[in-house]
């Protein structure tokens, strides 16, 4: 195995799984990010509506990280470079801009740029190389 493969394989499995244990602490506490993008004076329908589409963005992260650790630790796409490469880049950010969309408590329309970038773009890639090789060996 080439030296530089020997780094990527460890510093993307890091990157998804700090990416993994940001996403299962927002599922935790959301009361914030809820919180944040509701009027003051609000009603209870209204806060139970905005926490339950973040917890559904947040239940189909955790469904898009099961296709990429499926992907990834059953071999896929653990030697391709450049999908480890971006792999780590759109993790290693959503991990960092989720950290900030927690502890900044933003509001929770805000997640939805993220999660598409971060969260839907590396799943649909490894959904497609999983098919990919799956139909061509």
């Amino acid at each position: 195995m080439a030296r530089p493969l020997k780094t990527v394989i460890p510093a993307r499995f890091l990157a998804l799984s700090a990416h993994l244990a940001v996403i299962i602490m927002s599922f935790y506490d959301r009361d914030g990010n809820v919180k944040a993008c509701l009027p003051l004076q609000y009603t209870p329908s209204q806060y139970t509506d905005k926490d339950n589409r973040l917890l559904v963005g947040l239940s189909f992260s955790l469904g898009f990280f099961v296709v990429e650790y499926f992907g990834f630790l059953f071999g896929f796409s653990m030697f391709k470079m450049g999908i480890s490469i971006l792999s780590i880049a759109l993790h290693v950010s959503g991990a960092v801009s989720l950290l900030f969309y927690r502890i900044n408590n933003w509001g929770c329309d805000q997640f939805w740029p993220i999660f598409s970038v971060c969260g839907v773009l590396p799943s649909l890639l490894e959904f497609v190389i999983i098919v990919y090789t799956a139909r061509h060996g």
